[in-house]
């Protein structure tokens, strides 16, 4: 019997997994692809009495790769797409600019050409608060609340 190692084993015991399972969690899951897509995972579905085991793969087109996507770069260029176009409208373009579901090879690029330039250190415009354009970025006003008026006292 091969040795089992620590995560595995505790994954294994904590759901009870038969040996068929356990084999296929310590040599038939393989990381997903390096844009994030086809993910394999395990399956272990309890149906009438009757456990079910399968070897799913999670495929996510390039939309959901930027939606999850959890890099502090992908979510700083997320974040500020959102701010100009919206979140649907920010998705569909950065999904048909990145389908590769990352934005972080072409910032390292830009960041790396601006500092052989020698510009601002590598930073972006609009990191130090101007907008793409120079200009002073504008910030949403945040929304007044309502008031609310105390109902009149009752003489009683």
């Amino acid at each position: 019997m091969l040795p089992i190692y620590a995560p595995h084993r505790c994954i294994i015991i904590r759901f009870r997994l038969t040996d068929a399972a356990a084999e296929v969690i310590r040599h038939r899951l393989k990381e997903p692809f390096e844009d994030g897509s086809d993910a394999p995972f395990l399956a272990v579905v309890t149906a009438d009495n009757v456990t079910y085991e399968q070897v799913l793969v999670n495929s996510l087109d390039s939309v959901e790769l930027q939606a999850f996507s959890t890099t502090p770069t992908d979510v700083a260029v997320r974040s500020r797409l959102y701010e100009c176009v919206g979140v649907t409208e920010g998705l569909r373009r950065l999904s048909r600019v990145f389908p590769a579901g990352t934005a972080h090879v072409e910032v390292e690029e830009r960041k790396n050409a601006r500092l052989r330039r020698g510009e601002e250190g590598g930073r972006a415009p609009g990191q130090d608060g101007r907008g793409p354009s120079g200009r002073a970025a504008q910030r949403p006003r945040p929304r007044p609340q309502p008031r609310h008026r105390a109902a009149p006292a009752r003489d009683g």
